[in-house]
């Protein structure tokens, strides 16, 4: 490579990474000051409450410590195999400066919208101030979800207008009996009594809702939910959805709303055989699991936040003075082997994608786990896997080129011969490849099997809990991560993707394409740089680990290919 185009490849480096981090380098100016954003929180259902002054009483067991309050549901849920991490403290401090940038020139909803997720952004960094590296945490905002601590409940009557609902106006009797919590108070006549027990299955709790009454319940509906929010989010840019999902009918099922009811609340009504409805983050979950139950529901608030939850009827025919309705709830990971012993298809909540499912890529890295110890290197292993399964094409393809890049000067003769007749010369081309036994195809053979492993790869490194604050070496602290040296000026200096860069490169031109087209050359290392930049750590160690094996085995068709010495 010479000078010249290695000042064209660092040129086009800066230049696309200025792009990509203008507005922290550069933030724009303003002539004013901008208007202050409104920063209080009010619950979607009422005032701010604070739930240090409810009653509450605990669960511990070997996965963590479960709290119930008085207002009807858990206030708090750690999880003791699992910590809150630091990372959080830089990314929401960049969400929120970039949200207050953006305040003024926002309409008078949207502000309303903002103050309230910069409330959230402000609350979750002193959350992290004080608890990172400390046990994580279910059950977020309990101070401003008082009404939906999980599983919230509601009466209706069959119109839906509200006969009962869980209120801090009007808290349960809070008591304990062994290791069973019972809450329980009245009204309009009618005794709700919630229990709460532990189960034999990790982070799972069982629970049933009992209504008496002292003459016959009236029609309508009880419905219990879970959410809104699952922990608190750590901020940064995430690969995996997140949200509401169930699984109903026999199908694993995200539930979306559409684009044009963001801001505004909406609901949706599924019915068919509830297997369980959840709400989800990227490594974590709050699951309801109904003993049966044929409708569930999902609904958002204007400020995008979700709730997932169960229905059942209580019919104009009825004339019982008393109801059960039993359900288990999971507060806990998204990782296969717990949610495995629920029963019911809950590990289809970790979606790890069709790729994914299909090469079952975290069961691969988990034996390979077992040998090194390590997810780094089990991912260094699953590389080298790979690239021997794909060996014969490899060495098929560079051949290929290396043919190709030989038969490079005829077809260059061709082109001035027949630049006016383009079908002809295609013809003429296709010939001579023909003759000399080479395939156009053949160079993309073993990309074209790379990519299934790739995307199973993104899709389980994206998911898979177990990559969750897993190292490797040196600099590399978490495979879920970007690997992040140091920060320069406000912009994260990622290594892996400079190396994988640099090795795609190096690739090129051990192939000859650089003296083919140099400008490509030097863009499309670029070009996976900025695609590449701020992915997993992980998913770039593969990348490179693939480069750095092409590359040996390049060099090595280079050192004993009799198309080389020919």
């Amino acid at each position: 490579m010479d000078k010249k185009t290695l000042y064209i490849f660092l040129l086009l480096f800066f230049f696309l990474l200025l792009i990509q981090y203008s507005s922290r380098l550069n933030p724009p100016k303003q002539e004013k000051q901008p208007e202050k954003a409104v920063v209080s929180v009010v619950s979607p259902l009422g005032k701010e409450a604070d739930i240090k002054s409810s009653h509450r009483t605990s669960l511990v067991e070997d996965w963590g410590r479960l709290e119930v309050s008085s207002w009807g549901g858990v206030s708090s849920c750690r999880l003791r195999d699992f910590k809150e991490r630091d990372y959080a403290l830089t990314t929401l401090a960049e969400e929120e400066k970039k949200l207050k940038a953006s305040y003024p020139r926002l309409s008078q909803q949207e502000k309303a919208i903002a103050s309230y997720r910069l409330a959230k952004l402000e609350k979750s960094y002193k959350y992290f101030e004080n608890y990172a590296g400390k046990e994580v945490e279910l059950v977020s905002f309990p101070e401003v979800f008082w009404a939906h601590l999980p599983p919230y409940f509601t009466y209706t009557d069959p119109r839906g207008i509200p006969l009962i609902s869980d209120s801090a106006r009007s808290p349960y009797k809070i008591k304990k009996q062994g290791k069973k919590i019972i809450l329980e108070r009245e009204v309009e006549g009618i005794t709700i009594i919630k229990e709460f027990s532990p189960s034999s299955s990790p982070y799972l709790v069982n629970c049933r809702i009992q209504l008496k009454s002292s003459s016959s319940l009236p029609p309508g509906n009880v419905r219990v939910s879970v959410g809104p929010d699952v922990g608190y989010r750590e901020g940064g840019r995430t690969y995996a959805y997140e949200g509401p999902v169930a699984y109903i009918d026999g199908k694993y099922q995200k539930v979306t709303f559409s684009r044009r009811e963001k801001g505004k609340k909406s609901e949706i009504v599924k019915y068919g055989k509830v297997d369980w409805v959840a709400i989800q983050n990227t490594y974590f979950t709050q699951i309801l699991l109904p003993k049966d139950s044929e409708i569930a529901w999902f609904s958002k608030n204007e400020y995008d936040e979700y709730l997932s939850g169960i229905q059942w009827e209580v019919p104009v025919e009825s004339k019982k003075n008393s109801r059960s309705f039993e359900f288990s709830l999971y507060f806990g990971p998204k990782k296969i082997e717990p949610l495995r012993t629920l029963g019911k298809n809950a590990e289809f909540i970790v979606d790890l994608g069709y790729f994914g499912n299909l090469f079952r890529i975290i069961y691969v890295l988990k034996a390979l786990y077992r040998l090194t110890h390590n997810y780094g290197w089990a991912i260094v292993l699953l590389t080298i896997m790979v690239n021997l399964v794909l060996l014969p094409l490899s060495l098929k393809s560079f051949h290929s080129m290396k043919a190709m890049q030989k038969l490079h000067p005829q077809v260059e003769e061709l082109k001035k011969k027949l630049r006016d007749n383009p079908q002809k010369l295609n013809k003429e081309i296709m010939e001579l490849y023909r003759k000399r036994g080479v395939s156009p195809l053949g160079g993309c053979l073993p990309m074209v099997f790379q990519m299934p492993v790739f995307f199973a790869l993104f899709t389980t490194l994206r998911s898979a809990i177990e990559l969750r604050g897993a190292p490797f070496i040196w600099w590399i602290k978490d495979l879920s991560l970007p690997d992040t040296l140091f920060v320069l000026k406000g912009f994260p200096i990622h290594i892996l993707p400079i190396l994988m860069g640099g090795a795609t490169l190096l690739q090129q031109r051990l192939t000859g394409s650089e003296a083919q087209n140099p400008m490509m050359s030097s863009f499309m290392p670029i070009f996976l740089l900025f695609i590449f930049y701020n992915f997993p750590s992980g998913l770039v160690l593969y990348w490179f680990v693939n480069s750095i094996l092409s590359i040996i085995q390049q060099v090595w068709v280079l050192k004993f290919s009799s198309i080389s010495s020919s």
